[in-house]
């Protein structure tokens, strides 16, 4: 049974621009995701909703998909997909209120991405909220194919991947072949380390119970000799 894991609410991404990406990085980043939908036969998309109070910067949606940069996921069309969902609220330097940032992954898969996977990669939501807000959007959503191939979900995405034109606004900048392990490269090591780590505690904890159990008696050590009497005087005359 397909299991959908709740979202952030999102305005509709056609009522204002994008407030957080780059043109060329949306393109690569949708181009990214296409590889891995071709590879894995899961759509993927990001949906980041900005609130700027301070008038310092952009307000609306952030959104884009393996149907290219600025396309919402057509949920109806995918029979599996994983969506990024953000929620970011800057405020005004009068308000008492201090800035935040959510995120969520809504997903019809059985065993689909988590937040707190993306966190023990070391992307939290704060990572929104900091100068880098846009390197943030896309390493999360660029994680999002290796935690699903983690889980068993799907296969990995291979360094070459076959590529096709995407149908978007834009034509992704990105050469022949799958760009994922060459900018993201990182992001297995940092898995294999959790990983690493997690069977590294569970043997130290079998060992701990394994020698913390009684064994059998150790053999009697040798008895002492016994002592020589002591010398008789002899009698005297």
């Amino acid at each position: 049974m397909l299991v959908a894991v709740a979202g952030l609410a999102v305005v509709p991404a056609s009522s204002v621009a994008a407030p957080l990406l780059e043109q060329a990085d949306a393109v690569e980043l949708a181009q990214t995701l296409a590889d891995a939908t071709t590879e894995q036969d899961v759509c993927y998309g990001w949906e980041v909703a900005v609130e700027d109070g301070s008038g310092e910067g952009l307000s609306g949606v952030e959104t884009g998909s393996s149907s290219g940069p600025g396309v919402p996921l057509d949920r109806a069309r995918c029979p599996r997909w994983v969506v990024l969902q953000g929620s970011v609220s800057y405020t005004s330097e009068s308000s008492e209120s201090e800035d935040s940032a959510q995120t969520a992954i809504d997903s019809n898969l059985r065993k689909p991405p988590t937040t707190q996977q993306l966190s023990d990669l070391g992307l939290d939501a704060d990572a929104l909220l900091g100068d880098a807000d846009d390197q943030a959007v896309i390493d999360m959503t660029s994680a999002l194919p290796l935690l699903v191939a983690e889980a068993g979900e799907a296969p990995y995405v291979p360094f070459e991947a076959q590529t096709q034109p995407i149908p978007a606004q834009d034509v992704p900048n990105a050469g022949p072949g799958s760009d994922w392990l060459r900018n993201y490269w990182w992001l297995p090591l940092l898995v294999l380390a959790a990983v690493g780590g997690a069977l590294y505690l569970g043997a130290k904890a079998l060992l701990a119970r394994r020698g913390g159990s009684a064994g059998p008696p150790p053999p009697p050590g040798r008895p002492p000799p016994p002592s020589s009497p002591p010398p008789t005087q002899g009698a005297s005359t």
